[in-house]
Protein backbone atom coordinates (compact mmCIF):
# COMPACT_ATOMS: atom_id res chain seq x y z
CA UNK A 1 0.00 0.00 0.00
CA UNK A 2 1.67 3.39 -0.89
CA UNK A 3 1.32 6.77 0.82
CA UNK A 4 -1.11 8.20 -1.85
CA UNK A 5 -3.07 4.77 -1.13
CA UNK A 6 -3.03 5.78 2.74
CA UNK A 7 -4.15 9.43 2.58
CA UNK A 8 -6.95 8.44 -0.04
CA UNK A 9 -8.25 5.97 2.58
CA UNK A 10 -8.30 8.70 5.60
CA UNK A 11 -9.66 11.51 3.22
CA UNK A 12 -12.35 8.99 1.77
CA UNK A 13 -13.15 8.40 5.64
CA UNK A 14 -13.44 11.62 6.38
CA UNK A 15 -15.80 12.41 3.48
CA UNK A 16 -18.15 9.48 4.30
CA UNK A 17 -17.07 7.78 1.39
CA UNK A 18 -15.77 4.59 2.71
CA UNK A 19 -16.66 0.73 2.31
CA UNK A 20 -18.61 -0.35 5.55
CA UNK A 21 -15.67 -2.54 5.80
CA UNK A 22 -13.13 0.13 5.56
CA UNK A 23 -15.30 2.34 7.74
CA UNK A 24 -15.39 -0.72 10.59
CA UNK A 25 -12.11 -0.50 10.86
CA UNK A 26 -11.08 2.37 11.56
CA UNK A 27 -13.85 3.57 13.47
CA UNK A 28 -12.92 0.29 15.77
CA UNK A 29 -9.50 2.45 16.42
CA UNK A 30 -11.22 6.00 16.37
CA UNK A 31 -13.51 4.62 19.66
CA UNK A 32 -10.07 3.53 21.62
CA UNK A 33 -8.54 6.56 20.94
CA UNK A 34 -8.21 10.05 22.93
CA UNK A 35 -9.03 13.21 20.69
CA UNK A 36 -6.04 14.47 18.38
CA UNK A 37 -4.77 18.33 18.80
CA UNK A 38 -1.47 18.62 17.53
CA UNK A 39 -0.59 20.02 13.83
CA UNK A 40 1.14 17.79 11.78
CA UNK A 41 4.07 19.15 9.57
CA UNK A 42 5.56 18.15 5.95
CA UNK A 43 8.58 16.64 7.20
CA UNK A 44 6.71 14.68 10.13
CA UNK A 45 3.79 13.45 7.39
CA UNK A 46 6.75 12.31 5.29
CA UNK A 47 8.49 10.09 8.24
CA UNK A 48 5.20 8.92 9.55
CA UNK A 49 3.61 7.69 6.29
CA UNK A 50 7.03 5.91 5.77
CA UNK A 51 6.42 4.38 9.02
CA UNK A 52 2.42 3.46 8.03
CA UNK A 53 4.05 1.73 5.00
CA UNK A 54 6.79 -0.19 7.02
CA UNK A 55 3.97 -1.14 9.72
CA UNK A 56 1.67 -2.42 6.34
CA UNK A 57 4.25 -4.27 4.71
CA UNK A 58 5.40 -5.71 7.78
CA UNK A 59 2.51 -7.52 8.46
CA UNK A 60 1.34 -8.35 4.49
CA UNK A 61 5.17 -10.33 4.67
CA UNK A 62 4.22 -11.90 8.40
CA UNK A 63 0.91 -13.23 7.19
CA UNK A 64 2.85 -14.67 4.03
CA UNK A 65 5.22 -16.12 6.43
CA UNK A 66 2.18 -18.28 8.19
CA UNK A 67 0.30 -18.91 5.25
CA UNK A 68 1.07 -19.71 1.86
CA UNK A 69 -2.34 -18.08 0.74
CA UNK A 70 -2.65 -14.71 0.44
CA UNK A 71 -3.56 -12.25 3.19
CA UNK A 72 -7.79 -12.24 3.54
CA UNK A 73 -9.02 -9.07 3.17
CA UNK A 74 -10.05 -8.71 6.74
CA UNK A 75 -6.43 -9.62 7.54
CA UNK A 76 -5.62 -6.71 5.05
CA UNK A 77 -7.82 -3.96 6.48
CA UNK A 78 -6.29 -5.01 10.07
CA UNK A 79 -2.93 -4.39 8.78
CA UNK A 80 -4.66 -0.92 7.67
CA UNK A 81 -5.79 -0.51 10.78
CA UNK A 82 -2.71 -0.91 12.85
CA UNK A 83 -0.87 1.23 10.46
CA UNK A 84 -3.16 4.33 11.28
CA UNK A 85 -2.66 3.39 15.12
CA UNK A 86 0.96 4.09 14.58
CA UNK A 87 0.23 7.11 13.39
CA UNK A 88 -1.84 8.37 16.20
CA UNK A 89 0.14 6.99 18.36
CA UNK A 90 2.77 9.56 17.41
CA UNK A 91 0.07 12.12 18.18
CA UNK A 92 -0.49 13.07 14.90
CA UNK A 93 -3.32 12.58 11.88
CA UNK A 94 -1.94 12.82 8.50
CA UNK A 95 -3.24 15.81 6.37
CA UNK A 96 -3.21 15.81 3.16
CA UNK A 97 -0.68 18.50 1.86
CA UNK A 98 -2.77 19.30 -1.42
CA UNK A 99 -4.94 21.31 0.71
CA UNK A 100 -1.95 23.18 2.36
CA UNK A 101 -1.27 26.81 1.63
CA UNK A 102 2.69 26.76 2.19
CA UNK A 103 4.21 23.90 3.18
CA UNK A 104 5.89 25.25 6.12
CA UNK A 105 2.28 26.20 7.92
CA UNK A 106 1.40 24.17 10.14
CA UNK A 107 -2.53 22.86 9.51
CA UNK A 108 -5.63 22.41 12.46
CA UNK A 109 -6.38 19.00 12.87
CA UNK A 110 -10.47 18.13 13.14
CA UNK A 111 -11.45 15.69 15.87
CA UNK A 112 -14.38 13.26 14.93
CA UNK A 113 -16.69 11.87 17.25
CA UNK A 114 -18.58 8.85 16.23
CA UNK A 115 -21.26 7.20 18.36
CA UNK A 116 -22.50 3.50 17.82
CA UNK A 117 -25.67 2.50 19.33
CA UNK A 118 -26.51 -0.62 20.21
CA UNK A 119 -29.50 -2.71 19.48
CA UNK A 120 -32.59 -1.62 21.93
CA UNK A 121 -30.18 1.59 22.84
CA UNK A 122 -31.28 5.02 22.18
CA UNK A 123 -29.13 8.79 22.74
CA UNK A 124 -29.42 11.87 22.59
CA UNK A 125 -26.87 14.00 21.53
CA UNK A 126 -25.70 17.81 21.72
CA UNK A 127 -23.41 19.27 19.15
CA UNK A 128 -21.16 22.28 19.10
CA UNK A 129 -24.52 24.66 17.73
CA UNK A 130 -26.64 23.30 20.52
CA UNK A 131 -28.50 21.12 18.06
CA UNK A 132 -30.13 17.82 19.25
CA UNK A 133 -29.68 14.90 17.91
CA UNK A 134 -31.78 11.88 19.06
CA UNK A 135 -30.09 8.44 18.16
CA UNK A 136 -31.96 5.11 17.39
CA UNK A 137 -30.97 1.39 18.30
CA UNK A 138 -28.54 -0.29 15.67
CA UNK A 139 -27.31 3.30 14.32
CA UNK A 140 -23.39 4.78 13.77
CA UNK A 141 -23.66 8.78 13.46
CA UNK A 142 -20.06 11.11 12.65
CA UNK A 143 -19.63 14.84 13.17
CA UNK A 144 -16.31 16.99 13.44
CA UNK A 145 -16.63 18.27 17.33
CA UNK A 146 -15.81 21.73 16.78
CA UNK A 147 -18.27 23.10 14.21
CA UNK A 148 -15.96 25.95 12.75
CA UNK A 149 -16.53 25.33 9.31
CA UNK A 150 -18.68 27.35 6.42
CA UNK A 151 -21.24 24.18 6.76
CA UNK A 152 -22.36 22.16 9.79
CA UNK A 153 -21.79 18.26 8.50
CA UNK A 154 -22.84 15.04 10.27
CA UNK A 155 -22.44 11.90 8.68
CA UNK A 156 -25.08 9.31 9.29
CA UNK A 157 -23.68 5.93 8.29
CA UNK A 158 -26.66 3.55 9.69
CA UNK A 159 -29.83 3.47 11.02
CA UNK A 160 -32.07 6.11 12.30
CA UNK A 161 -32.15 9.88 13.61
CA UNK A 162 -34.01 12.75 14.68
CA UNK A 163 -32.60 16.15 14.15
CA UNK A 164 -33.61 19.21 15.88
CA UNK A 165 -31.50 21.98 14.03
CA UNK A 166 -30.75 25.29 15.79
CA UNK A 167 -31.21 28.25 13.22
CA UNK A 168 -28.31 29.74 11.44
CA UNK A 169 -28.67 31.67 7.98
CA UNK A 170 -24.94 31.79 7.34
CA UNK A 171 -23.86 28.25 7.89
CA UNK A 172 -26.34 25.14 6.53
CA UNK A 173 -26.80 21.84 8.78
CA UNK A 174 -25.78 19.33 6.00
CA UNK A 175 -26.69 15.34 6.82
CA UNK A 176 -24.86 13.37 4.56
CA UNK A 177 -26.43 9.35 4.61
CA UNK A 178 -24.46 7.76 1.37
CA UNK A 179 -25.41 9.32 -1.27
CA UNK A 180 -28.05 11.15 -0.20
CA UNK A 181 -27.28 15.00 1.28
CA UNK A 182 -30.10 16.68 3.53
CA UNK A 183 -29.45 20.49 3.80
CA UNK A 184 -31.31 22.84 6.50
CA UNK A 185 -30.87 25.87 7.99
CA UNK A 186 -33.15 25.56 11.02
CA UNK A 187 -35.93 22.82 11.18
CA UNK A 188 -36.58 19.37 12.99
CA UNK A 189 -36.71 16.19 10.57
CA UNK A 190 -36.34 12.46 10.84
CA UNK A 191 -33.44 10.53 8.95
CA UNK A 192 -33.48 6.45 8.59
CA UNK A 193 -31.03 4.66 6.30
CA UNK A 194 -32.97 1.29 6.37
CA UNK A 195 -30.24 -0.78 4.93
CA UNK A 196 -32.64 -3.70 5.36
CA UNK A 197 -34.42 -2.51 2.34
CA UNK A 198 -31.91 -0.22 1.08
CA UNK A 199 -33.74 2.85 1.18
CA UNK A 200 -33.44 6.19 2.60
CA UNK A 201 -36.25 7.67 4.28
CA UNK A 202 -36.78 11.60 5.33
CA UNK A 203 -39.61 13.33 6.72
CA UNK A 204 -39.94 17.11 7.92
CA UNK A 205 -41.66 17.70 11.16
CA UNK A 206 -40.78 21.46 10.94
CA UNK A 207 -39.69 24.40 8.23
CA UNK A 208 -38.35 23.29 4.85
CA UNK A 209 -35.40 21.10 3.59
CA UNK A 210 -33.80 20.54 0.78
CA UNK A 211 -32.71 16.98 0.02
CA UNK A 212 -31.14 15.21 -3.28
CA UNK A 213 -28.00 13.29 -4.49
CA UNK A 214 -24.29 13.62 -5.52
CA UNK A 215 -25.38 12.24 -8.89
CA UNK A 216 -28.90 14.40 -9.70
CA UNK A 217 -29.78 11.95 -12.37
CA UNK A 218 -30.70 9.46 -9.54
CA UNK A 219 -32.79 12.61 -7.70
CA UNK A 220 -32.72 16.09 -8.76
CA UNK A 221 -32.40 18.28 -5.39
CA UNK A 222 -36.30 18.65 -3.63
CA UNK A 223 -37.36 21.13 -1.43
CA UNK A 224 -39.79 18.83 1.49
CA UNK A 225 -41.45 21.01 3.90
CA UNK A 226 -43.63 19.99 7.04
CA UNK A 227 -45.49 17.25 6.50
CA UNK A 228 -44.02 15.59 3.49
CA UNK A 229 -41.59 12.48 3.47
CA UNK A 230 -39.72 11.62 0.81
CA UNK A 231 -38.59 7.61 0.23
CA UNK A 232 -35.53 6.78 -1.85
CA UNK A 233 -34.79 3.58 -3.33
CA UNK A 234 -30.70 3.19 -4.01
CA UNK A 235 -31.26 0.10 -5.54
CA UNK A 236 -33.57 1.39 -8.50
CA UNK A 237 -32.32 5.01 -8.10
CA UNK A 238 -35.95 6.43 -7.47
CA UNK A 239 -37.74 8.14 -4.97
CA UNK A 240 -41.49 8.96 -4.36
CA UNK A 241 -43.47 11.71 -2.09
CA UNK A 242 -45.78 11.04 0.59
CA UNK A 243 -47.91 13.30 2.72
CA UNK A 244 -47.64 11.70 6.83
CA UNK A 245 -48.19 12.58 9.88
CA UNK A 246 -44.39 13.71 10.98
CA UNK A 247 -45.28 12.81 14.91
CA UNK A 248 -45.27 8.91 14.00
CA UNK A 249 -41.95 8.98 12.30
CA UNK A 250 -40.30 10.45 15.81
CA UNK A 251 -42.46 8.70 18.15
CA UNK A 252 -39.64 6.40 19.01
CA UNK A 253 -37.94 9.11 20.80
CA UNK A 254 -40.52 9.22 22.87
CA UNK A 255 -40.58 5.73 23.31
CA UNK A 256 -43.61 4.64 21.03
CA UNK A 257 -43.47 1.97 18.67
CA UNK A 258 -44.81 2.78 15.26
CA UNK A 259 -45.86 0.49 12.57
CA UNK A 260 -46.78 1.82 9.25
CA UNK A 261 -48.72 -0.99 6.93
CA UNK A 262 -44.97 -2.82 7.37
CA UNK A 263 -43.99 -6.05 5.77
CA UNK A 264 -42.67 -8.81 8.13
CA UNK A 265 -38.74 -8.09 7.05
CA UNK A 266 -40.03 -4.12 8.32
CA UNK A 267 -41.19 -5.81 11.36
CA UNK A 268 -38.21 -7.97 11.96
CA UNK A 269 -35.93 -5.21 11.37
CA UNK A 270 -38.00 -2.66 13.96
CA UNK A 271 -37.94 -5.71 16.43
CA UNK A 272 -34.42 -6.16 16.49
CA UNK A 273 -33.42 -2.15 16.81
CA UNK A 274 -36.45 -1.78 19.77
CA UNK A 275 -35.29 -5.03 21.70
CA UNK A 276 -31.79 -6.16 20.71
CA UNK A 277 -33.25 -9.58 19.80
CA UNK A 278 -32.23 -11.75 16.70
CA UNK A 279 -35.66 -12.35 14.86
CA UNK A 280 -35.82 -15.03 12.44
CA UNK A 281 -38.81 -15.64 10.21
CA UNK A 282 -39.26 -18.58 9.06
CA UNK A 283 -42.72 -18.53 7.12
CA UNK A 284 -44.12 -20.13 4.17
CA UNK A 285 -47.13 -17.47 3.48
CA UNK A 286 -47.34 -13.98 4.71
CA UNK A 287 -45.44 -12.10 1.85
CA UNK A 288 -48.22 -9.38 0.93
CA UNK A 289 -49.07 -8.91 4.99
CA UNK A 290 -48.53 -5.89 6.75
CA UNK A 291 -48.80 -4.43 10.17
CA UNK A 292 -50.02 -1.03 11.31
CA UNK A 293 -50.02 -0.33 14.83
CA UNK A 294 -48.90 1.65 17.92
CA UNK A 295 -47.49 0.94 21.34
CA UNK A 296 -46.32 2.97 24.20
CA UNK A 297 -43.11 1.90 25.81
CA UNK A 298 -44.30 -1.80 25.15
CA UNK A 299 -42.52 -5.12 26.46
CA UNK A 300 -41.75 -7.41 23.49
CA UNK A 301 -44.44 -10.18 23.96
CA UNK A 302 -47.06 -7.63 24.54
CA UNK A 303 -46.13 -6.54 20.65
CA UNK A 304 -45.77 -9.92 19.30
CA UNK A 305 -49.35 -10.99 21.19
CA UNK A 306 -51.10 -7.73 19.69
CA UNK A 307 -49.60 -8.28 16.06
CA UNK A 308 -51.07 -11.57 16.47
CA UNK A 309 -54.94 -10.32 16.20
CA UNK A 310 -53.85 -8.82 13.09
CA UNK A 311 -52.69 -11.62 11.18
CA UNK A 312 -51.93 -14.76 12.74
CA UNK A 313 -48.86 -16.26 13.28
CA UNK A 314 -46.83 -18.32 15.99
CA UNK A 315 -43.67 -16.77 17.58
CA UNK A 316 -41.16 -18.25 20.52
CA UNK A 317 -38.73 -15.98 22.27
CA UNK A 318 -35.46 -17.56 23.94
CA UNK A 319 -33.10 -15.17 25.32
CA UNK A 320 -31.96 -12.65 22.74
CA UNK A 321 -33.44 -14.83 19.63
CA UNK A 322 -37.44 -14.45 18.28
CA UNK A 323 -38.24 -17.16 15.91
CA UNK A 324 -41.82 -16.50 14.18
CA UNK A 325 -43.77 -19.28 12.09
CA UNK A 326 -46.92 -20.02 10.28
Amino acid sequence: MTKQAISDLLERYLAGRCSREEREWIDQWFDQQEPVTTALTESDADRLADEILAAINERTVAAARRSDMRMSRKAWWRGVAAAIVLLAGAGYLLVSQRESAPSQEQLPVRSVFTLHTAPGQRARLTLPDSSVIWLNGRSTIRYDKVFDGAIREVFLDSGEAFFEVQPDPDRPFVVHAGEVDTRVLGTSFNVEVANHRNEYQLTVATGKVRVGTAEELHMPATVLEAGQQLVYNRNAGSHEMRTVDPADFSAWTRKVLVFHHASWPEVAARLSAWYGVDVQLQLRRGAQETFTARFEDPSLAAVLNALQKINKFHYTINRKEVRITD
